[in-house]
């Protein structure tokens, strides 16, 4: 498709540079992620999720080595309890957030 658009001289919109990392723990977790990466993209934000089962540590690791600066972190505790934890990778401050209330609070 973007051959398609170049061909036709339409510029191709960027691609928003990622802003948020989700990490994850878990496999109720991962499956957790995957929903809540795909809503943030539908509203435009730039987002990229753990892809394989690090260590959270490795996660971070990853997000820093991105310059993200923020991080959602899921586990199945938190899947069990509807919540997620949102970290500020500048200030490493968290705070435990609704998931249902992410995406707002995220855009």
């Amino acid at each position: 498709m973007i051959m398609n658009l170049k061909r036709q001289n339409i510029p191709v919109p960027p691609v928003p540079a990622p802003q948020i990392f989700v990490a994850c723990l878990g496999e109720a977790a991962r499956n957790e992620a995957m929903k809540l990466t795909a809503a943030l993209r539908r509203q435009g934000t730039g987002v990229i999720s753990a892809t394989s089962a690090k260590s959270l540590k490795a996660q971070m690791r990853q997000a820093n080595n991105l310059k993200i600066s923020k991080a959602v972190i899921i586990g199945d505790d938190e899947v069990k309890a509807g919540t997620a934890i949102l970290r500020d990778m500048v200030s490493a401050q968290q705070e435990t957030v609704k998931m249902s209330e992410l995406p707002e609070k995220l855009k």
